[in-house]
Parts: structure tokens; sequence; C-alpha cells
């Protein structure tokens, strides 16, 4: 789903990381959301109010009362306006008084006013966020129906490398819209190969193509958005990959490696996406050194990889859904329908060459009950697709 039109309230806490919360400003805007940034008096010391009121476009909340205008609490009608509050970054110390219901400053007052779903993101030193004490108020805040995106790995303040550092903002922008995104898919299973795979031809040279992996990873998104668990089996991406507690991601090289790592997990899977650029050939031979020239040029023998989805369509059961891409060069609907019917899948989403490093064009969708014609984003695609599922 997009966030044009919606409300979003963003609590700034006084975390080093607190810079990440001007460019999450900066996407909640991106994608079309009025951001409403209310701020610790702390958080007032470490980033001014004013480049936050500059990135989102509207006044920042710091003061309990307003003393210079007529609405003297004017933070509750933005909180009953509130469609997601996102609390990021969160400290040990706004995430206790939240925890506790105490509300002595103008962002606990706001937390503790509004009824729209509650996305926390902490940030703090590791030993901090494993402290029993900050555990068991976030515990507390999980049985009260607050989420919690957990923080990750990475270099902290204190220059050590450790669980402590604010989540990705791109995966705090997913579990924004997910709070608000009918979850028709919860308790779904998507087994989903994208990206592109490589035929090693000697230790420096491969054989591959130009597929990004965007459409992929799209499909991963919005399956997550709407609920689901993803396994995804990934070559070679020009996109980074989406952090997410039902994501599981398993990263190979070769067609043959993703032939093994699909037929490993297919018999787990409700729906399984073919959205992968899977290389047709590999070489014959593949030399332990690198191949000089000779002057004379080279002639490569080429043989065939096993077609991962006939297989999987074979092993499949009547109570799952194997969909897959088709690029093709010519009529799309002809085209597609005769791999449909040689493939034997349930769906199949043709498209042209010219849609690989495109950000939107035309695809069909054909099935055995209709042949569809779709225009526009991969992300709508990918939307447009899921929605057949449901």
């Amino acid at each position: 789903m997009s966030l044009k039109g919606k409300n979003i309230v963003l609590g700034v806490a006084s975390s080093v990381a607190i810079y990440k919360a001007l460019e999450l400003t900066r996407l909640f805007k991106k994608q079309g959301a009025e951001v409403h940034v209310f701020m610790t008096a702390h958080a007032t010391e470490l980033v001014s109010p004013q480049l936050f009121q500059a990135v989102s476009g509207n006044p920042v909340h710091h003061q309990m009362f307003d003393r210079s205008g007529d609405d003297s609490m004017p933070h509750l009608q933005i909180m009953k306006a509130a469609d997601v509050v996102v609390l990021a970054p969160a400290t040990a110390s706004i995430i206790g008084r939240y925890a506790t219901g105490l509300a002595d400053d103008l962002l606990t007052t706001a937390l503790l006013a509004t009824r729209a779903p509650v996305l926390i993101a902490p940030a703090m030193n590791e030993a901090m966020y494993l402290h029993s004490i900050v555990q068991e108020n976030l515990k507390r805040l999980r049985h009260a129906e607050v989420s919690i995106i957990e923080p990750v790995k990475g270099e902290l303040a204190c220059g050590i490398y450790a669980v402590g550092h604010l989540a990705p903002l791109e995966s705090i922008l997913l579990r924004t819209e997910q709070l608000m995104t009918p979850q028709d898919l919860k308790g779904k299973k998507f087994l989903i190969t994208a990206g592109r795979t490589a035929e090693p031809i000697d230790p420096v040279r491969c054989l591959t193509n130009y597929s990004s992996g965007k459409m992929g990873l799209a499909l991963v998104r919005e399956a997550l958005l709407r609920g689901a668990e993803v396994t995804l089996i990934s070559g070679k991406m020009d996109v980074d990959y989406i952090a997410h507690e039902n994501l599981e991601i398993d990263c190979v090289k070769t067609a043959g490696e993703m032939r093994i790592a699909v037929l490993d997990e297919f018999e787990e899977c409700d729906f399984y996406i073919s959205a992968a650029a899977i290389s047709d050939f590999r070489p014959y031979r593949v030399s332990d050194v690198k191949l000089k020239k000779t002057g004379d040029g080279r002639i490569l023998k080429l043989v065939e990889n096993r077609d991962i989805l006939k297989e999987v369509v074979k092993m499949k059961r009547s109570d799952q859904i194997v969909i897959g891409f088709g690029l093709e060069s010519g009529d799309l609907t002809d085209l597609g329908e005769k791999k449909r019917r040689d493939k034997g899948v349930d769906i199949l989403v043709a498209n042209s060459p010219q849609m690989i490093n495109a950000e939107e064009g035309e695809f069909v969708l054909i099935s055995d009950r209709e042949q569809r014609s779709i225009r526009g984003t991969k992300s709508e695609l990918a939307c447009n697709l899921l929605n057949t599922l449901t």
C-alpha cells in the first residue's frame, strides 16, 4: 500500500541515532504522508526542531503547553487524527516511561492519548538494551499491543559493534505500512526466488544476465505487508534486502544451487513465485584457471540447466499455487499462454525485455481463468498479483 494521505506522528527521543529520524521523515513524506514530529526536551538539544520542521513541512511539537496560540494542547488533536505513531529512535528512558504509564512530558502524554497503532524502534547501547528492566518494559508494551522493531547489530556510539543499532529505515517504513494494511495473508507461507544466477566459466568470468531483482523484492515486500511468512531464495541483486521478522533469506549463486534450495523449501510453502532470472545454460566445462586469449577466438560449449518450474509443478500438492514469470520478445499474451501450458504453472506473468531495468511497464497475467494486462510499477504488479491469491 501507499502512505499517501496518511497522518503519521513521529516521536523522536534523545538517542545518538536521532539524525536518522530526519531521513525517516523524508521517506514518509516521499510516500505521500503528512508527518507531525514530537520531540523530547533532550532531543531538541541534539537536533534543532527547525530542521524537522523544514523536512516535515509542519510545526514541531516539544512543549507541553503552547503559549503562543489559542489551543493550549494541540497535540491532542494531532494524536486523534493520527493513523499511526512511530517512535524512532526510542531510548530506554522513553520506553520505560511509556511502559509504566508515566506522562511527564509532551511525547509521553501524546503516546498515552492515542488510539492509533504504535511502532517503537529502540536505539541504544547494547548493555542498556539487553538490561532486564528494559527488556521487561518492552515485554509490557508488547502485551499492550505496541509493535516493536528490534535493533540490529552495528557500530554504536561507544565505538563497539553490537546490538542496539537502529533498525534499517526501509524496515521501519515497511513495518509502519504493515500496521495500516489488512493482514489478509497472515498464516500463509511464500517461497519466492529473485535476482539473477551466474554460471562460472573460469575463476574470474561467468554467464549471467541483467536482472536487478526489483520485481522479486517487490513481491517479497507486498507479501510481508499483508502478514505472510516469506522465504526468499536470492541470486545477485542490485537492490538492498529487507529486514523483517517474518523473512528468511537464502543467498545462492548458480542455477544448480537455486534448484537445490527451492526443492528443499517447496514442500512447506503455500505459494511459490519464481521471479528470479535463472540461467538456462551453463558451460559444459568450468576451467580451473583463467582462460587466456589465443588469437583464434574460443568456442564455449553450453549445456541446459534443469527446469526448476517444471520440477516443482510435478511435486506440488492440490493446495499449493505455483506462479512463474516469463520474459518474452513478441506478443505477450500468446507467448505467455504457450509458456504457461508448457510449464504447467497456475499463473504466468509475461513481460518483455524492456522491463528488466525499468521501474514500470506492461505485464500480462495469465491463468486458466483470465488473461489480464496490467500497466504500472513493479510494486503495483506485486499488489495485483497477490490480490488474485486472496
